[in-house]
């Protein structure tokens, strides 16, 4: 089911309250209670818990996000069960996502719509220098702690190159 206020997970993070639910989590802006600080922390959908497949591409793309460090995309910080439910903790941007920032100003001009861009594809090349191609690009995964520093997000639908000319779908994702 759904936290709230106060509840605790693995112990060391306390839910404040509930940020947004996707199609494959549910997040929610939380406190460290080791580390200080807030952090985001996305929970697996409790029914997609019990299914096996979703379970493996969860995990797998949380290890993903641990492995892409860069100031252009969401750190994961920590990955984990609450009960049989994974979770991955990761940095919380203070800020909207594009979306939000374009239905609240409108259709931007390119001399200030050109910082975003630039930001986010060069957060795209470190990941695709990676062999990582993120596949779910859109402004709701794309957050702005300030317009010239967006920060992407989501990389669940994420496929990771294989080898040279060859992808391979991250354990249980569709086509």
């Amino acid at each position: 089911g759904v936290l709230s206020p106060g509840d605790r997970v693995a112990a060391r993070y306390e839910v404040e309250e509930l940020v947004g639910i996707g199609g494959m989590g549910v997040v929610y802006r939380a406190r460290d209670l080791v580390g200080g600080g807030t952090i985001a922390l996305k929970l697996l959908r409790a029914e997609l818990a019990r299914d096996a497949a979703c379970v493996r591409r969860f995990a797998a793309s949380a290890e993903l996000g641990k492995s892409l460090i860069h100031e252009g995309i969401v750190q994961v910080l920590d990955v984990g069960a609450h009960g049989d439910v994974p979770f991955l903790a990761m940095e919380w941007v203070d800020g909207p996502t594009l979306r939000s920032h374009l239905v609240e100003r409108g259709k931007l001009e390119w001399d200030e719509a050109w910082p975003t861009v630039n930001g986010f594809l060069q957060a795209l090349a470190f990941a695709h220098a990676k062999g990582v191609l993120h596949l779910d690009l859109k402004p709701e995964n794309i957050l702005l702690p300030t317009p010239e520093k967006p920060k992407l997000c989501d990389f669940d639908l994420a496929r990771v190159l294989a080898k040279p000319g060859g992808l391979s779908l991250l354990p249980g994702a569709g086509t």
